[in-house]
């Protein structure tokens, strides 16, 4: 039984206004004044959880100098891999392929300045948008078997992204107003309204986890199993809150 290990970086890939600096309110009306004593805390949100979805890009190539042997050959592989996909169970819309790029190849020949054609390199590509991560081990030995020589890394992601987002702003403005209840405590005072708060971007490195296949004996007939880890989600909030004495 063949076996395929794969290392990825599992990403998050949220709405652009979840990752990038955002306003969410701003100074109320009747606390415009800058004498306001104020105090200025960061908060983060963070959850961890398995993902629901993947991207993932296939590409075919060959050379050789039939143009249109090669063209043929990448045509009949990928017909092959989009039914072979459609059958696992993945709708059209979820299968995307590109035009077929195709190369020329020369050999420089240093003595003569010329150079000699070597052939042609042809390669299209394939995006699958897999919403069943059940299917992920088919789909890729699959590939593999139809003749698919290379498969970029999955791109994890959740389908309940707006719903995480939401979730993320809420535990960083917990996270800021606790910090802000610390210190004012520390000066005899209390806090009052949140004057204003500002999402901002953190330097998320993904953390590498390992996607490998089961063992034989574990796998159920030809099925090829794959662990895919774990995405953590993460959010930062700068909040000013009113220091009350």
């Amino acid at each position: 039984m063949k076996k395929l290990t794969l290392v990825v970086g599992l990403l998050l890939i949220l709405s652009s206004h979840a990752i990038s600096s955002q306003q969410l309110f701003s100074s109320l009306p009747d606390i415009q004044d800058s004498t306001i004593p104020s105090v200025t805390v960061q908060g983060h949100g963070s959850m961890t959880m398995p993902p629901d979805q993947a991207a993932l890009r296939f590409s075919i190539s060959d050379k050789g100098r039939s143009l249109d042997l090669i063209k043929n050959n990448v045509g009949n592989i990928t017909s092959r891999f989009l039914e072979f996909a459609e059958n696992l169970g993945i709708k059209k819309q979820n299968l995307r392929t590109t035009s077929i790029n195709i190369y020329p190849e020369y050999t420089y020949v240093p003595k003569t300045g010329k150079r000699i054609f070597d052939g042609y390199k042809i390669n299209r590509d394939i995006t699958v948008n897999l919403q069943n991560l059940t299917l992920l081990g088919q789909l890729i030995e699959g590939a593999i078997n139809l003749g698919v020589n290379n498969i970029n890394p999955p791109m994890f992601s959740s389908k309940n992204a707006s719903g995480v987002n939401i979730k993320l702003h809420t535990l960083a403005m917990e996270d800021a107003k606790d910090k802000a209840i610390a210190l004012a405590t520390s000066v005899n005072a209390t806090i009052g309204r949140a004057i204003d708060a500002n999402a901002v971007p953190i330097s998320f490195q993904p953390r590498p986890t390992e996607m490998r296949m089961l063992s034989a004996d574990q796998a159920i007939m030809n099925e090829q199993n794959y662990e895919v880890g774990e995405i953590t989600h993460q959010l930062s909030i700068i909040a000013t809150f009113e220091l009350i004495y």
